[in-house]
């Protein structure tokens, strides 16, 4: 019986281009092709001893390869398939860290597996990423546990041949490929004779995997799929469901403004939508925005709003909030007719007589004196005494 499989697609996709993974398997071949003509001796000088007097080729040896087709070309392909999705969501230092200790990590238990029960191994130098990919594989499995994976598999008994595609969750084939590289790893212990050095790899996969505990990234994994969800829901327009799954998410994460944002746009947009409470929802999206200086978030945020939900009935300092924001990104027809939606809602407000001051302001900044003139007139006369007037323009004085 033979049988063969290998992932070759993740049905998740890098936003930014992975420079750092690319820069490693470039670095890898760069490698290969200057040791090829001298490899063995390559090997006896850099490949992995398990001492101290060999501490740098702990190191090294992670840029060693005996081929360019079935160990460099497999271990940098696998870097390639996953690597640069997890470059892309974990960020390069982050990566990087994990990369290089994976391959430590891995060199570090397979020194010692040999030490203890292959010691007729202990002479033969190791080579290979495959740890440091392995550990990278660990954190994908666990980062990424939902996402699917396709896998090619062929099987051949006797005149039996059956080949095609398998998708799995990344936790189930990734859990899988670990299963048989525990099983080899333990038939090697019980001596078996494999150039494979199956404990490398699995030292760095479960060294991977618990990184990927310790940094918390279930909970990183949990917020992007529940925020998929939801917006699979919105995008279905069933806006309840949508409703529900963005307050879990704010729920989890108090700092989350965009599960704020989001819930206020399904709640309005719900059959019984209670435009109190989106209201209410995009104020705490507002508040989150600007104490976390995002102010070109908090923006796109109300340009969205004014479109979608022109009826969603903000309160006075959340719009007058907005207005500023406005007007700081030269949004200045969206913040005039943010000033006069507090003028008209509640005239006799505090807020009201702010929204006058900055309506002045902004005609000015537009370039329309006229305008400007006489919206500063109608402040100064229904303001005669107001706090603000100190801060006017200065060009203002003559149109008194």
């Amino acid at each position: 019986m033979f049988f063969f499989a290998i992932p070759y697609k993740v049905n998740r996709q890098f936003k930014d281009f992975p420079v750092l993974t690319l820069a490693i398997i470039t670095t890898n071949f760069l490698v290969f092709a200057a040791t090829a003509t001298d490899l063995q001796r390559t090997v006896q000088l850099l490949g992995f001893e398990p001492n101290i007097r060999g501490l740098y080729t702990w190191f090294t040896s992670m840029f060693l390869h005996a081929d360019p087709i079935f160990h460099l070309g497999w271990n940098m392909f696998f870097l390639w398939l996953f690597g640069s999705v997890l470059e892309d969501a974990l960020g390069k230092l982050r990566y990087a860290i994990i990369y290089f200790a994976s391959g430590l990590v891995a060199a570090l238990v397979h020194g010692l597996i040999v030490a203890v029960f292959m010691p007729q191994m202990s002479a033969v130098p190791a080579i290979g990423a495959s740890g440091a990919v392995a550990g990278v594989m660990g954190v994908f499995a666990v980062r990424f546990y939902k996402n699917k994976v396709k896998i090619a598999y062929l099987v051949w008994i006797i005149l039996l041949i059956k080949w095609g595609v398998w998708e799995v969750t990344s936790a189930v084939g990734l859990g899988l490929w670990f299963a048989r590289e525990l099983l080899s790893g333990l038939i090697q212990i019980n001596g078996a004779v494999s150039g494979v050095a199956s404990w490398a790899h699995i030292g760095g996969f479960v060294f991977g995997a618990a990184v990927a505990f310790v940094f918390k990234l279930v909970k990183e994994a949990d917020t992007e799929y529940l925020t998929d969800e939801a917006r699979e829901y919105a995008q279905a327009g069933d806006h309840e469901l949508a409703a529900a799954r963005y307050r879990q998410l704010a729920g989890d994460d108090p700092r989350n403004a965009e599960a704020h944002v989001e819930m206020a746009f399904a709640i309005f947009m719900s059959p019984e939508g209670d435009n109190n409470k989106a209201a209410g929802e995009f104020g705490k999206a507002v508040e989150l925005y600007l104490k976390q200086e995002r102010k070109d978030d908090a923006f796109d945020a109300y340009e969205r709003l004014c479109d979608i939900c022109p009826g969603l009935d903000l309160d006075g300092k959340t719009l007058l909030a907005m207005g500023a924001l406005c007007e700081g990104r030269s949004g200045y027809e969206l913040a005039l007719r943010t000033y006069q939606t507090v003028m008209d809602r509640a005239p006799d407000s505090w807020e009201a007589e702010k929204a006058q001051f900055r309506i002045a302001h902004v005609y000015l900044r537009m370039g329309l004196a006229t305008e400007a003139a006489e919206a500063w007139k109608s402040f100064v006369q229904r303001y005669p005494s107001s706090e603000w007037t100190p801060f006017a323009d200065r060009s203002f004085v003559s149109a008194v």
